[in-house]
């Protein structure tokens, strides 16, 4: 009975895969914070993430104000990772339009 316990869980494990977050290991906890304030997706720049290019249709975990304009993200992941270079980000979105 264990052996099939086992064998469901990494079945699982496999089919969750790692999400947009692109890390390894267990998920970090939840934060002891308030959550982002609702922001309009009509007030942000782009309807996707500019990290991961995730739709943002209602599920804007976080924003991040950059040379006047809001940018919305998925999670707190995909923020610190724009963050660290917005132009980069930003430039990749443009060149991937149609």
């Amino acid at each position: 009975m264990r052996g099939i316990t086992v064998t469901v869980l990494a079945a699982l494990t496999l089919l969750a895969g790692p999400g947009c977050s692109e890390s390894a290991g267990p998920a970090p906890a939840p934060a002891l914070t308030e959550p982002a304030p609702k922001v309009s997706s009509d007030k942000l720049a782009l309807k996707v993430d500019p990290f991961c290019g995730m739709r943002l249709e209602n599920a804007v975990a976080d924003v991040y104000s950059y040379r006047g304009a809001q940018y919305g993200f998925c999670s707190d992941y995909c923020k610190d990772e724009f963050a660290k270079d917005p132009e980069k980000y930003l430039t990749k979105l443009s060149e991937n339009k149609p």
